[in-house]
């Protein structure tokens, strides 16, 4: 059964490629990252085929892995209700979870190690999943269309670059922004735009309580570090320009 668009979605440009038609009103969170009654209210996005599919590609690896890592309140809900059936139908990446099993230990925020176990992770998808969720949240939140030659950057920094990078974009001035959080805190982000250019759009965004992703590159030094709050970055082909040129503003 076909479920017919969104009147106001219909007749828009895809948010994604910015070039096809949109047939389609696309969660920018896929709805099976939540839990069935906290669906309500997503952010949407008109989509065209090609972006909608080559988009689902990445969800359907990202909903069955990351609620592994899930520290929300219904994190042991949300990975029980969903995430077997997934694994399921995929086979492969069941065999590779748990062959990829193994055990750590994890630094809370009040300095304690708690035991736990971590399973190799595919963060190109994740990076691949926020491109295009940079540009369905300009579009939603300030019917933003970010051009086919606009980048989109994803910054997977350690916690503590974060906090860095926060206190920076958090002064500029005369810029928009917008808070969400949705599903009850399965996701929270921050969206800042800035003036000038308008394309130049920093979001931070974190599922699931925080995701603690390891930066195993760091293992030879002896410590693995966190990284639970992802950064998107939109702006114009001479991105690094402006980006400077909104620092020297603040």
């Amino acid at each position: 059964m076909k479920v017919p668009m969104s009147k106001k979605f219909k007749g828009k440009t895809c948010a994604y490629c910015v070039k096809a038609k949109a047939t389609t009103d696309d969660h920018v969170f896929a709805r099976e990252f939540f839990m069935l009654e906290d669906r309500h209210n997503l952010p949407k996005a008109p989509a065209c085929p090609k972006c909608n599919n080559e988009k689902s590609k990445f969800e359907h690896y990202l909903t069955a892995v990351l609620p592994f890592a899930g520290r929300h309140p219904q994190a042991v809900a949300n990975l029980q209700s969903g995430v077997p059936r997934r694994l399921a139908k995929n086979q492969k990446l069941n065999r590779e979870l748990l062959g990829s099993v193994k055990p750590a230990w994890l630094r809370e925020d009040n300095g304690l190690y708690q035991p736990t176990s971590i399973v190799d992770f595919d963060s190109t998808k994740l990076e691949g999943l926020l491109k295009f969720v940079g540009r369905g949240l300009a579009c939603h939140h300030w019917e933003l269309y970010l051009r086919p030659n606009d980048q989109v950057s994803v910054m997977l920094m350690s916690d503590m670059n974060s906090a860095l990078f926060a206190s920076m974009t958090s002064s500029w001035r005369n810029a928009q922004r917008v808070v969400g959080n949705l599903g009850n805190g399965t996701v929270h982000y921050v969206g800042v735009q800035a003036p000038d250019p308008s394309e130049l759009t920093v979001w931070t965004i974190s599922m699931y309580g925080g995701l603690v992703l390891s930066d195993d590159r760091r293992k030879a030094g002896g410590q693995m570090e966190s990284c639970s709050m992802w950064w998107v970055i939109t702006g114009p082909p001479e991105l690094d320009e402006g980006f400077e040129r909104l620092k020297k503003s603040r």
